[in-house]
């Protein structure tokens, strides 16, 4: 018997991909009974807290199409009567506040603590101040025995590890002096690592061959720099990848370029990672997109739900089923 873990990746609204996945993979061979451990970032730290928690996947699903603009509050900062640019404004504020998400989260997970979940449950998060360390520090929230954060609230786990740098401001856990936190994707995106690291040092398994992983990410549309782009790396400054359409007019690299090539990256590496480690064990699902979608281009719902039905009818996809019916038991 192996022990089936689900992970997710971070990806803000595109997170609606991976959920309809679950759903699809749920009616058909009903996997999430069969899992032991659910793992996430930011959005992905959402859907595996909520899956864990034994939210319905048809409720989490609605969560993203009816409840995107509640989720995406406007900080009112952010809102200048247009007259100053808003890449401009992100400069100096946060894009939106907590408000819409913390009242969705209230909802699905009320007061409960990570440790009162029957499943395991692996999220992160970046602590800005370690008092100890008087620096930074990555951090895993789990509900595993020996993990410190185990206590932590179910909502004040999903708040910190989807507060995107720029997009939403850092998130404040007074329990065990965890102060603010942002994202885990700022260093782990793609979670699947360190959740195997998580697993095995907690003893739950005695081996990686028992671990069997399915890794679900949240859309991939291939993204890079031209060399046309690059004629003088040495004019290559802050501007050019925040705000590239003011660098010299760039318009073929999207505003914050550098936040989408550490998620980007970090993804594929850990994907690679897996792969290696656990070979015929880990499968990684990751549609491919006709296009770019931002982070919090919740207008763009339709064109999600209609690139991942495309992707259902695929011969990818029918891989995909036949390794979970195989290994998912």
């Amino acid at each position: 018997m192996s022990f089936n873990m689900i992970s997710f990746d971070g990806g803000g609204i595109r997170g609606l991909i991976s959920a309809v996945i679950i759903k699809k993979l749920d009616e058909k061979y009903h996997i999430l009974n069969k899992t032991n451990a659910f793992i996430g970032t930011s959005t992905g730290g959402i859907l595996a807290i909520a899956l864990a928690n034994e939210i319905p996947i048809s409720k989490i699903i609605e969560s993203y199409t009816d409840n995107a603009s509640i989720i995406f509050m406007p900080n009112n900062k952010f809102s200048a009567e247009g007259l100053i640019p808003e890449n401009i404004l992100s400069l100096f504020h946060s894009k939106y506040t907590h408000v819409g998400m913390k009242k969705i989260f209230n909802r699905f997970f009320g007061e409960k603590k990570l440790s009162e979940s029957k499943k395991i449950i692996i999220v992160n998060t970046a602590q800005l101040l370690n008092t100890t360390k008087q620096g930074w520090e990555p951090v895993i929230l789990s509900n595993c025995v020996d993990n410190i954060y185990k206590n932590i609230k179910m909502i004040d786990a999903a708040l910190a590890t989807a507060a995107a740098p720029t997009y939403f401001p850092p998130y404040r856990i007074d329990e065990n002096n965890l102060g603010y936190c942002v994202d885990g994707g700022v260093f782990a995106n793609n979670p699947t690592t360190i959740a195997i690291s998580e697993i095995i040092s907690q003893q739950l398994v005695s081996s990686l061959s028992e671990l069997c992983v399915l890794s679900i990410g949240t859309g991939y549309k291939a993204t890079g720099i031209p060399l046309i782009e690059m004629s003088n790396p040495l004019n290559v400054g802050a501007n050019f990848w925040l705000l590239p359409h003011i660098h010299k007019g760039q318009k073929n690299i999207a505003p914050f370029s550098i936040l989408q090539l550490i998620l980007d990256t970090s993804s594929e590496i850990v994907t690679k990672q897996g792969s290696q480690l656990l070979k015929d064990n880990f499968k990684r699902v990751n549609p491919t997109l006709s296009k770019d979608i931002q982070l919090d281009d919740w207008h763009s719902i339709n064109l999600i739900l209609t690139e991942t039905d495309n992707y259902l009818l695929s011969q990818e996809w029918e891989e995909v089923c036949n390794w979970v019916q195989d290994r998912w038991k």
